[in-house]
């Protein structure tokens, strides 16, 4: 009987210095590798998707494979003593396996300079287990290529109807194509009609496999789709300039609860109120275009966050992004390209 080796990836960073440098921080980060002798990585692993995405050339040259990079072609061509074992096609969701076709579960992507394949594929073609519980991988990446990517939505600070009937409030969330021009792409939307004046809306996700109890900074970065026109005057406020975008993260799953005795949905974390920031999130903007833009429709605004929070006992935390409007009418956003980079 064939045993697979058991590989195990620790992803710690070394700098010149001998401190630990957070996976995102250096592109040209060293990552260690343990299969028998200690091997090195030319880059750091990361989380696309929920997909373990490996540096392909430095991965297959340490398990004794030669890797020849074709410009031309955009493809890796991986073989030993003169077989070629896989080739891998940059953007591409399939791969050539042994002569046969093999679908991948993330396109292969290039970052940094480098070629990134799923650990899947790397599984099968090398006969190796890559365990992701068994290193602790700082970086997570979501381009939403095949769902939601386990974002949930959440509507909050609107009025209870014992009827049932929000209908007026016009709540909506999906995942489907962001209609910025030339640049179609899936992602998560967002929409509500701000009937209460104060309503809140956003996407939360549970990153998992974190320290229990370990204190984290989070450095969050994602594109915003915006339809907005910045400046401007509507009911209530600027449906750009009221409406505020805020993210954070926290130990405690955010959920929206009523509140019987003031007959309104609240968050059970502190979100802060319209342009003020709360213990567990902060304004990072608003959700007007870029300023100065000449953009019909809808175009992508960049995003970016840096908040602290610590792992549950479960050792989870709880990213949220979303906004809190001022703005008594409709809004209408997307989502896409998050990225969470955690440092201990």
């Amino acid at each position: 009987m064939k045993f697979k080796k058991i590989l195990l990836l620790s992803i710690t960073a070394l700098m010149l210095v001998n401190t630990i440098t957070p996976a995102y921080a250096m592109g040209d980060s060293k990552s260690k590798i343990i299969v028998k002798n200690e091997v090195t990585l030319s880059a750091v692993p990361y989380l696309l998707d929920d997909q373990v995405m490996i540096p392909v050339r430095s991965f297959a040259k340490s398990q004794g494979y030669t890797v020849v990079w074709n410009g031309k072609d955009k493809t890796d061509t991986i073989s030993k003593d003169g077989k070629v074992l896989y080739k891998v096609l940059l953007g591409s969701d399939k791969a050539i396996l042994k002569g046969k076709i093999y679908k991948l579960n993330s396109p292969v992507e290039k970052k940094d300079g480098r070629i990134f394949v799923d650990a899947e594929f790397l599984n099968l073609a090398h006969g190796v287990t890559i365990d992701r519980n068994s290193f602790d991988i700082m970086q997570y990446n979501y381009k939403f290529y095949k769902g939601t990517g386990g974002f949930e939505a959440i509507f909050s600070d609107y009025n209870y109807d014992q009827s049932g009937n929000y209908e007026i409030y016009e709540m909506k969330s999906a995942y489907k194509q962001i209609p910025v021009a030339g640049k179609e792409s899936m992602g998560l939307y967002l929409a509500s009609h701000n009937r209460s004046d104060d309503v809140f809306m956003g996407y939360v996700k549970e990153i998992n496999g974190l320290v229990p109890n370990k204190e984290y900074a989070l450095n969050i970065q994602f594109q915003l789709a915006t339809n907005a026109e910045s400046g401007g005057f509507g009911i209530g406020g600027s449906p750009s300039a009221s409406v505020y975008v805020k993210s954070g993260a926290s130990t405690i799953k955010p959920e929206s609860i009523l509140d019987e005795k003031a007959g309104i949905y609240r968050m059970n974390i502190d979100t802060g109120v319209q342009s003020q920031g709360g213990e567990d999130m902060q304004v990072i903007g608003d959700v007007g275009k870029p300023e100065g833009s000449s953009v019909t429709g809808f175009e992508y605004k960049p995003m970016k966050a840096a908040v602290m929070a610590a792992a549950d006992e479960n050792g989870c935390v709880y990213l949220i992004i979303g906004t809190d409007s001022g703005y008594e009418g409709f809004t209408e956003y997307y989502i896409d390209n998050v990225t969470i980079s955690l440092t201990k």
